[in-house]
């Protein structure tokens, strides 16, 4: 069974829109003040200009190149983050943080005898993104697993103790604070069977979710670099003893 019938958006949708807003207006800004403001060619006004100008193409395209790498590599992507566990097929998953469940759905596929719970709290902000509960069950119906997900709405922290097999989290960390990040941490390991694994992918501050799963007791803590761009985005892997 493939993915794909489902509406799972755009990955980073309202923060690419919002910089390419920005950058629109930049650029189209520049290019009117050239035109409205009379013998603009020299001095500290038309330097702010071509500046401003410049920048708004830099940011327009930087985004539309980031935007097109993202978009191409998600599917791949989420698939070889699955691969890093010999499933079974009948593995009880966890995806924390799980927006409109494209993880979710990518994981019930590989446990056909199994579940998985996604947990968010859709209470909060997620930028420019529409997500909701009924958005993400309606993925997972469109998609054909919605009998082996489950959608919950909650805080990061609790997770319940040693139930799951796999406990995933994608792109759901960065936003946290040190302290926050660190307590959703110690609420995954203590929501990991022994033997479970945790598998995460997210923006920069790797290192530091490294070192702190391996304060919480993991083993084969790995820090690896899959996505692209690798200078952005990495995964961190651990198996709890």
């Amino acid at each position: 069974m493939q993915m794909g019938r489902a509406a799972y958006g755009f990955p980073f949708g309202g923060v690419l829109r919002h910089a390419l807003v920005v950058g629109g207006l930049c650029w189209t800004g520049g290019l009117a003040g050239r035109w409205l403001i009379p013998g603009l060619r020299f001095g500290w006004i038309a330097l702010a200009v071509g500046v401003i100008t410049h920048f708004g193409i830099l940011l327009v395209a930087l985004t539309t190149l980031l935007g097109w790498v993202i978009r191409m590599s998600r599917a791949r992507d989420c698939r070889r983050l699955l691969d890093e566990v010999s499933w079974r097929g009948d593995e009880r998953v966890l995806d924390v943080g799980c927006g409109k469940g494209f993880v979710t759905v990518a994981a019930a596929l590989r446990v056909p005898h199994g579940s998985v719970v996604g947990l968010d709290d859709f209470r909060r902000g997620h930028g420019a993104s529409r997500h909701s509960a009924e958005v993400a069950r309606a993925n997972a119906e469109a998609d054909g697993v919605v009998r082996r997900v489950e959608i919950r709405t909650g805080p990061f922290t609790c997770l319940g103790v040693e139930e799951y097999d796999v406990v995933l989290a994608s792109f759901s960390l960065h936003h946290l604070g040190a302290a926050s990040r660190l307590e959703t941490l110690a609420a995954m390991v203590r929501a990991t069977k022994s033997g479970g694994r945790i598998l995460i992918v997210d923006l920069i501050g790797h290192p530091a979710i490294t070192e702190e799963l391996l304060l919480l007791g993991m083993r084969d803590v790995r820090l690896v670099r899959r996505t692209h761009p690798k200078i952005l985005f990495g995964w961190v892997l651990a198996e709890k003893p």
